[in-house]
């Protein structure tokens, strides 16, 4: 796995410009400092990585390094918990590291900006989750996926504006989202009625949940791929 994560860094090297420019907007960014734009700064780097390291996957892919690979001792699940391993560790560094300047800049709020470093990098990390299998599986394509996806889920709310604008359906569509509604509510009452320590530690674990979740598809994927 050492080479494995020897050649990405070689691979994410050939992006240096991407990456000045990348520090560049940041370090603008943050002279204008404010307590509304942290969070964006934060979010923005985390995605940003996140995007230069799935990439590293394309880059296999066209490269055709992919094929050499699986031909050396190195098997298909390794490649695969390489990626994950190199995404976590890279998008979590990048995020404290711009975390740390927010709270040289603000040390009196040095506690919010870490607590929101954690919890930005955490929601930025479910996009790679996605983004992941479907590189894996579309490689170039997996955009396109992904916007299908997109779709998918815009077309649902479109559906159920229209069944909302009937009248002889909107009644019943109202009482089921309504059910539904109530049920979001009363759990989310029950879950901010925990200890503090009790709601982080079912958030690590639903976090965890979901990443392995991920990991097992991306290793069925690359188990049943033809190079």
């Amino acid at each position: 796995m050492k080479g494995l994560f020897v050649k990405d860094l070689k691979l994410l090297s050939k992006s240096a410009r991407s990456y000045v420019i990348l520090l560049l907007v940041v370090i603008v960014w943050m002279t204008q400092l404010t307590d509304s734009n942290e969070s964006f700064i934060i979010g923005y780097t985390a995605m940003m990585v996140g995007i230069f390291i799935t990439n590293t996957i394309t880059m296999d892919m066209n490269g055709g390094s992919l094929p050499y690979l699986m031909t050396l001792p190195c098997t298909r699940k390794t490649y695969a918990i390489e990626k994950y391993l190199l995404i976590i560790t890279g998008t979590f560094l990048c995020s404290m590291l711009i975390v740390f300047g927010c709270i040289v800049i603000n040390p009196n709020r040095w506690l919010q900006i870490l607590i929101e470093g954690i919890a930005i990098f955490a929601v930025i990390s479910f996009y790679n989750m996605i983004m992941v299998p479907l590189q894996l599986k579309y490689n170039e394509k997996s955009r396109i996926a992904l916007l299908g996806i997109l779709g998918a889920a815009i077309l649902f709310a479109v559906l159920v504006s229209n069944v909302m604008a009937n009248k002889a359906n909107a009644a019943r569509m109202w009482i089921s989202l309504s059910a539904v509604k109530n049920t979001v509510i009363d759990f989310a009452e029950k879950v901010l009625s925990w200890n503090r320590i009790t709601v982080a530690i079912v958030l690590c674990w639903f976090w965890a949940l979901c990443w392995g979740v991920s990991i097992f598809f991306s290793i069925r994927i690359m188990e049943k791929k033809e190079f």
